[in-house]
């Protein structure tokens, strides 16, 4: 992930020379995505700490402070949930 369209280009053409092709994502350019509340509320009644489930995006850490950087999160995650047990995942 870069910040502007003149690094992505850049990044793009450094890792052509380098014979590694990779996407490179603008932040900028990210697409909104809308976690999902019912799911989000299901999570939530169902699962109870110490063995909590979460929704990924709810239980990753990072440095909020960066333009874009949560939305870029949201987009990679989805509404992917994390559970501590693959019983706590069918229960889903």
């Amino acid at each position: 992930m870069v910040d502007s369209e003149e690094d992505a280009e850049y990044l793009n053409d450094f890792l052509k020379d380098k014979g590694l092709f990779k996407d490179v994502l603008v932040l900028s350019n990210i697409e909104e995505k809308k976690i999902d509340e019912d799911l989000r509320k299901r999570v939530r009644e169902k699962f109870e700490a110490p063995n909590k489930a979460g929704m990924l995006r709810d239980v990753i850490e990072f440095t909020r402070g960066i333009k874009n950087l949560e939305k870029a999160v949201a987009y990679f995650v989805g509404n992917k949930v994390l559970c501590h047990t693959f019983d706590q995942a069918i229960a889903l």
